[in-house]
């Protein structure tokens, strides 16, 4: 089981564009619904709607670099030209960089983002579409407990309350900056050097052991970039039909319950 390479998109929510690389690194090109290949590219100028503001913004470009498996470990990226507007641009893009082990865990950290951003309207949605527990597969639900402790880390319901505790996962963002992200969004991931994969007997399905970088760790120096949260990764089971990895919730404790050093 291995991660490819390469993953690179454009796309807009409204119709679903990208442009994506697969298969051991190689690329191919095509385009959206017509199943002409494994991979597609397009663009489109009237950009996606923000649900929350009824305007328009520019597309949004996407790229999973990386190589993770089982044997080799590995690390990997997602970058972002900007965060997602809406649910549906949310599920477009997960849909398409979660295919990636690499891509599932760096878009658990978008969730919290959006989750912190929006968390009376459509982020909570958002993020339970990232977890094995977030009600798409049969029989796996989030519990009170369980959100109620998502809901403590990085808010209890208020918008922007506790908003470095997501921007501490994205790339620039430190305690000296006031958790300000560099631009384009990066989020990196790598796998747990002292863990392996293990099954999942349930799902019959390999869980990963990853980890995602943060920028606000406690320390001496917290402004080193030398902090890395645990957050596992499992494929649902094959009758559940989804296609992408997804955070594991019985092992996501690290992004939830390890120390970010809070706002200066």
């Amino acid at each position: 089981m291995k991660a490819n390479k390469l993953l690179v998109g454009v796309f807009i929510s409204s119709l679903m564009l990208g442009m994506v690389g697969c298969g051991g690194g190689s690329s191919s090109s095509g385009e959206v619904g017509t199943g002409g290949g494994s991979s597609s590219s397009g663009s489109n100028t009237t950009g996606a709607t923000d649900t929350t503001g009824g305007g328009k913004v520019e597309p949004m470009s996407f790229k999973v670099t990386g190589d993770i498996s089982c044997t080799k470990k590995g690390s990997g990226a997602l970058e972002l030209s900007r965060l997602p507007v809406s649910l549906k641009e949310f599920k477009e893009l997960y849909d398409k960089v979660a295919v990636q082990p690499q891509g599932a865990a760096a878009m658990y950290a978008v969730a919290l983002k959006v989750y912190n951003k929006y968390p009376t309207s459509w982020g909570r949605d958002a993020f339970l579409y990232t977890r094995n527990d977030g009600g798409r597969i049969e029989g796996e639900l989030l519990d009170r407990v369980g959100e109620g402790l998502v809901k403590g880390r990085i808010g209890s319901g208020k918008a922007s309350e506790k908003p470095w505790i997501a921007n501490a996962y994205f790339q620039g963002a430190t305690p000296a900056n006031g958790y300000t992200p560099s631009k384009p969004y990066v989020v990196n991931v790598k796998f747990a050097k002292a863990k392996k994969c293990e099954l999942l007997s349930r799902y019959n399905q390999k869980v990963w052991p990853l980890q995602v970088q943060t920028y606000g760790g406690i320390g001496k120096d917290p402004n080193k970039q030398n902090r890395w949260h645990n957050l596992a990764v499992v494929k649902a089971p094959s009758k559940a039909n989804i296609k992408q990895y997804l955070a594991y919730g019985a092992d996501a404790g690290d992004m939830m319950m390890e120390p970010i050093r809070p706002m200066p």
